[in-house]
């Protein structure tokens, strides 16, 4: 059989345009990582070390996107949907720089600028993928856990700056749980179905986070707002569970 004609073979070919097609898309949010830090130590005057945090975070991301690159196939570019999904995530590390480095009194509004910017950029990276047709298991999962890591940091800016209580931290844990839930009981690894609901409760209760993190709003109304984020989050994942508990024992009595 010619190598051409060998599925292994083309893929790992494959693979290795959609690699190095990446890599030049990685040292690019390596780039704006930096020039991002930079901009914040003229607007909010951190120090360049307020740069490791991000820059350790990055590493993790990239090496994550390295790793679910086969997942991308047949694609053979990373894409600018994944793009606009790399650059939430420098935000993302550069916001975590911020609120690590700087006393949450000082905050201001730049975590709340900075969250609505990486959710509204949420919102144009599915639109493209669709647009471009570059839609994939990959990007999905992708566009998934930068959603899960800014609710995450959003909880832990909200518990820092003293607008909620620790318990603010299970809204941002609650997709690592249910990862480990996964490891624990098989029939969490079900593939859910498409569900408005799922985004729009994400969409309500990371709004409900970022509006806490506003200024003018204080305790006893952030606390109000928090816990209204959290439960939103809470009956959401509640309600995958419970979905992926009966699917499979529909699909034992059938079997």
């Amino acid at each position: 059989m010619a190598d051409f004609d060998n599925p292994t073979l083309q893929r790992g070919q494959e693979l290795k345009v959609l690699r190095q097609n990446s890599l030049f898309w990685l040292l690019a949010g390596a780039v704006c990582l930096v020039a991002g830090q930079s901009l914040l130590k003229v607007l909010a005057g951190i120090s360049t070390g307020a740069l490791i945090l991000p820059f350790f975070l990055y590493l993790g991301i990239a090496c994550g996107v390295w790793l679910g690159l086969p997942a991308h196939l047949p694609q053979r570019s990373f894409g600018l949907a994944n793009g606009i999904t790399l650059l939430r995530a420098v935000l993302t590390c550069l916001l975590a720089g911020l609120v690590v480095q700087t006393p949450p009194e000082l905050l201001g509004w730049l975590p709340l600028a900075g969250a609505l910017t990486i959710l509204l950029l949420d919102g144009l990276d599915g639109w493209v993928a669709r647009k471009t047709a570059q839609a994939s298991a990959f990007g999905a999962r992708f566009d998934m856990e930068m959603d899960s890591l800014l609710v995450l940091l959003l909880c832990a800016t909200v518990l820092l700056m003293d607008k909620a209580g620790p318990w603010v931290l299970l809204a941002g844990g609650l997709r690592y749980i249910f990862l480990a839930g996964t490891g624990l009981l098989p029939w969490m690894k079900g593939t859910l179905p498409e569900s408005f609901r799922r985004k729009a409760l994400y969409v309500i209760s990371t709004c409900g986070v970022i509006l806490a993190l506003a200024p003018v709003v204080t305790g006893p109304l952030s606390h109000v707002i928090s816990v209204v984020a959290v439960a939103g989050l809470v009956i959401s994942f509640m309600i995958d569970i419970s979905w992926l508990y009966r699917n499979t024992r529909k699909e034992r009595k059938s079997s």
